[in-house]
């Protein structure tokens, strides 16, 4: 469950940007209204995994290492791919390289560094952990700094 609360927060995250940077306002609501499904996925498993949670007793250091691990798994694999689909339907016979996809990257790291909902993605990420309030408000900055280092470096 925490492995699912991992992929919805980064979706809601994404989908968090995408609201953020659209000139287009229709658009920016529909990926507003996606990012709220996003979260709702992640509420409906992170209460699934409460209720395990009280059955298992699983350790902060388990549940840590999900989160890490299922971090760890996130690739660039899907968004070339899906990137790569999305080049198909609009250029038609054209075909879509891998400078194509560094061009894309280029220009989402700015999108991220400015735009990207750090803290949002760090609170949903750290909630599993169920830490002690203080530890929770003093870790919160350390790893959204550390986040916007990692996904725009």
């Amino acid at each position: 469950m925490v492995s699912r609360c991992v992929v919805e927060t980064g979706t809601s995250g994404l989908y968090g940007l995408l609201q953020r940077v659209s000139p287009e306002p229709v658009l920016s609501t529909l990926v507003g209204h996606i990012r709220d499904d996003e979260v709702g996925h992640y509420k409906y498993f992170y209460h699934a995994f409460l209720r395990y949670r009280e059955r298992e007793r699983p350790s902060r250091w388990q549940v840590a290492r999900v989160i890490r691990q299922r971090l760890g798994e996130i690739g660039q694999e899907d968004a070339y791919l899906a990137l790569k689909n999305a080049h198909a339907v609009r250029h038609p016979g054209q075909t879509f390289s891998p400078r194509d996809f560094q061009r894309f990257q280029h220009t989402a790291g700015h999108w991220a560094r400015a735009h990207y909902p750090y803290e949002m993605t760090v609170k949903m990420l750290l909630k599993p952990l169920h830490l002690p309030g203080l530890v929770n408000r003093m870790a919160l900055p350390l790893l959204a700094r550390h986040a916007r280092r990692v996904v725009a470096p």
